[in-house]
């Protein structure tokens, strides 16, 4: 590839256009070549392309994104990539989400339409805007906004625990919210922000906790730390419902590719399940919302047979351990989080 050319494919996710061909030194003649007999380059939308190479070694997501970035680059009016589409080139999760739809905000008479897989969301563009490579995104927290007024509440919850955790303040939402004013299904995405929580270290774990909200047996906690057993170290519990724990089974916990890893694990379980707690143990499967009912269920019984074998709460002195704990950590990772 043309050294011009391969700038801008780099830049962009590995696609670009048939104008930055041309620009690159490509005549009309040998693009079409490319894209004919030679199968050396394949169409990602009218007008964008990818090599065959780069194309092949694309997962779903990355195709996905790929046409994010095309429908993109075939915009001549200002815009930017938002909702589920900015979600994925922020790395923002996409759950209980159903439509593959492209999405572009961009200045014009409030409302939305949908051409050719993009929907345009027309309106007064957001101050706050982020750049992913060669493209424009709305930030961080307009974007898990937009998904739960998009998706709905779970949705919505899982994009901002992740928002939270990267240090985005709740100002942020604030702002954006004052400025959507009575935007369709803002309600919705209120109300997961309100639920939202930095503590999740994951999208299973949000839906975790809003599985053990669904119980309605108080407060859920999140990243709760328990003493370990040697007087400095702690290990933290994924979720904590009165003496129940739920920690939330994934691979990562068990192939994070670091020396010792698994051990370290080990190690944390048994320090939890020696304290005067009943540990649950839940995976992907079980968190989605389709089989809430069963898991909730499950928990529910956990929760009973943890309140009669130790009572309602934890020790105190497990407690006021872990408030000093847990604030030294969230200040530590979190930083203005809290504070705002």
């Amino acid at each position: 590839m043309i050294p011009a050319l391969l700038h801008h494919s780099l830049a962009q996710g590995g696609v670009f256009s048939t104008s930055q061909a041309l620009k690159a030194g490509y005549t009309r003649d040998e693009i079409r070549g490319f894209i004919g007999k030679r199968r050396e380059w394949v169409r990602v939308r009218r007008g964008v392309f990818a090599t065959a190479e780069t194309a092949e070694a694309w997962s779903l997501a990355e195709r996905q994104m790929a046409s994010d970035r095309a429908a993109s680059l075939n915009m001549t009016t200002a815009h930017l990539l938002s909702h589920d589409s900015a979600a994925r080139l922020l790395g923002l999760p996409l759950v209980s989400t159903k439509d593959s739809l492209i999405h572009i905000t961009r200045p014009g008479v409030e409302g939305t339409r949908t051409d050719c897989g993009v929907r345009h969301h027309l309106g007064k563009m957001p101050p706050g805007a982020m750049s992913v490579g060669a493209f424009r995104t709305t930030d961080l927290a307009r974007t898990a906004l937009d998904i739960g007024r998009e998706h709905g509440l779970v949705a919505g919850v899982c994009a901002a625990d992740q928002v939270l955790r990267r240090g985005v303040g709740g100002q942020a939402f604030l702002r954006e919210l004052d400025l959507m004013g009575h935007w369709p299904h803002i309600k919705r995405a209120r109300q997961a922000i309100s639920m939202a929580d930095p503590g999740a270290d994951s999208p299973a774990e949000s839906l975790a906790r809003l599985c053990l909200l669904g119980l309605d047996r108080g407060q859920v906690r999140t990243q709760f730390p328990f003493p370990m057993g040697d007087g400095r170290r702690s290990a933290w519990a994924d979720l904590v419902l009165g003496p129940l724990v739920v920690e939330v089974d994934g691979r990562v916990k068990y192939d994070e590719g670091e020396p010792g890893a698994l051990w370290q694990e080990k190690l944390r379980q048994h320090a939890i399940e020696r304290q005067p707690v009943l540990v649950e143990r839940v995976v992907w499967e079980e968190v989605l919302p389709r089989s809430w009912s069963k898991t909730m269920n499950r928990l529910a019984a956990a929760y009973e047979r943890a309140v009669s074998r130790f009572g309602p709460g934890l020790p105190p002195e497990i407690e006021t351990r872990a408030a000093r704990l847990a604030a030294e950590r969230h200040r530590r990772i979190f930083g203005s989080v809290l504070a705002s």
